[in-house]
């Protein structure tokens, strides 16, 4: 997969682009590709590069209270350095926060793509398994 989407656009999903998606400073988010527990993770552009990047989006409103939200934060932004010093770990480019908007976000080295052609679909240990052996 190409680390540039110059020619991949909003409108490829259907969905508008509008307040509605969170805001991430330099990313045009693009598609949403995962979701889970805690948020979403969005292949997105950087605006100045056309680099791909995935973005993961962590939510307050999924955990019960403050407290669970705020250590993932923390372990997220002190994980930022180490992830650029291990060849297996995703390399974090960018941590930060909404409060506003009730999210922390993190924008993250794009996995390897199952196609090389066609929309992007993450590679997941589910999708392999299910390949069989």
């Amino acid at each position: 997969m190409t680390d540039n989407i110059e020619n991949l656009s909003s409108s490829r999903t259907g969905l508008p682009i509008d307040s509605a998606r969170p805001a991430i400073p330099e990313m045009e988010l693009v598609e949403r590709i995962g979701s889970g527990a805690y948020g979403e993770v969005w292949l997105a552009r950087n605006l100045a590069t056309g680099a791909a990047r995935a973005v993961k989006i962590v939510f307050r409103s999924t955990f019960s209270d403050e407290r669970p939200f705020n250590r993932e934060f923390e372990g997220i932004r002190k994980f930022e350095t180490i992830s650029h010093t291990h060849p297996s770990q995703l390399a974090l480019f960018q941590v930060g926060r909404n409060d506003a908007g009730g999210y922390f976000y993190y924008v993250m080295e794009l996995a390897d793509s199952v196609s090389a052609s066609g929309p992007y679909r993450a590679r997941t240990l589910r999708g392999d398994l299910e390949g069989g052996r």
